[in-house]
């Protein structure tokens, strides 16, 4: 008798910039179902549940004195604490 195996999703966080917001070159939004971050998750089938933090003009420092919520340093702290669980993290800051 085999027993039958249950698959448990990995849980995905990737934390970034625009690319994970989902710009586009004309400072618009890419279709939600565009957007690399989503077509991931569509790609894995089921096998992993992909959560996007993204923010337009999040850096990688903490060097936004004058919008300090777009600093991803500090504010990966706070992602982190208020994501439980991830079986893993992608940073994608600074990759334009």
């Amino acid at each position: 008798m085999s027993k039958k195996q249950t698959t448990i999703a990995k849980r995905i966080l990737i934390y970034g910039d625009s690319n994970v917001w989902g710009a586009n070159f004309a400072s618009k939004r890419i279709c939600y179902s565009d957007r690399w971050v989503n077509r991931l998750g569509r790609t894995l089938r089921g096998r992993a549940q992909v959560t996007a933090d993204g923010v337009r003009g999040r850096v990688a420092g903490d060097f936004r004195t004058d919008k300090p919520h777009k600093n991803g340093l500090s504010t990966f702290t706070t992602a982190l604490q208020k994501a439980d669980n991830f079986d893993l993290i992608i940073i994608a800051l600074g990759t334009n």
